[in-house]
């Protein structure tokens, strides 16, 4: 739905003006035709005029403007310059700067109207262009290789915190802004009941997985592989080439 645009308010000499003419026997449309301004417009502040004697227009309904678009342009200016990225960090600035108190509500919809996007935080950095090329060679290497997919076997790990020791929120930035480095979020290394999970996957599903502590170096991990895959893998191998 298109936003109906806002109608600006007539000043006070334009309305005494208005006023002077119909007194000296203008109608309203020889009024507007002179101030160039629109008829009806002209024939509401006349109205009121000769109903009221008032020439201040009327209140209009809800609560007053207190955030204006020129104070939210000199805010993004500002995210962009401090790098502003929380709702909480525009609230206190706004508070700062114009000594007004909005709700976080009311800021995300300020934001999304001014072309600012909610992005998830990361914990890693994301890709360098020289890795990004460096992957799409392997990748493109193991398409010409005519690698068998159902022999390769996938391995990974990963922890997961059961107290999470970061900001996981969400991010405002300008739309398009899904790769820029303000998502990523620095986190707090303590021990926050860590689980680490190593797994491993074929075209065939999961083949092994597994629980373990500390840090998964070469001698852990070889201890994992024996005991947990080859068994596993022979057992892909035989079902998968017959032998």
């Amino acid at each position: 739905m298109v936003a109906r645009k806002k109608r600006k308010q007539y000043t006070l000499e334009e309305r005494l003006a208005m006023v002077k003419d119909q007194e000296l026997g203008l109608s309203h449309r020889q009024i507007a035709r002179k101030i160039k301004k629109d008829q009806s417009g002209v024939g509401k502040v006349l109205k009121r005029w000769n109903k009221t004697g008032s020439l201040l227009p009327k209140p209009r309904p809800g609560a007053p403007i207190k955030f204006t678009d020129k104070m939210m342009h000199e805010v993004g200016l500002a995210m962009k310059r401090d790098k502003l990225v929380f709702v909480s960090d525009v609230i206190a600035f706004i508070k700062e700067q114009y000594d007004i108190e909005l709700s976080p509500r009311c800021v995300r919809m300020h934001l999304r109207a001014a072309g600012f996007k909610p992005y998830s935080t990361l914990k890693k950095p994301l890709l360098t262009p020289a890795q990004r090329t460096a992957r799409l060679k392997m990748v493109r290497k193991w398409v010409r290789d005519h690698i068998d997919w159902e022999l390769v076997i996938f391995t990974d790990e990963t922890g997961v915190e059961r107290v999470r020791g970061a900001h996981r929120g969400k991010v405002w930035l300008h739309a398009g802004s899904a790769e820029s480095e303000l998502r990523v979020q620095p986190t707090a290394k303590f021990g926050g009941g860590r689980v680490n999970l190593w797994a491993a996957i074929s075209h065939q599903g999961v083949l092994a997985y597994t629980v373990y502590q500390g840090d998964l170096t070469a001698k852990p991990y070889i201890n994992i592989v024996k005991k947990h895959l080859l068994g596993n893998a022979a057992h892909l191998l035989r079902r998968t080439t017959g032998t």
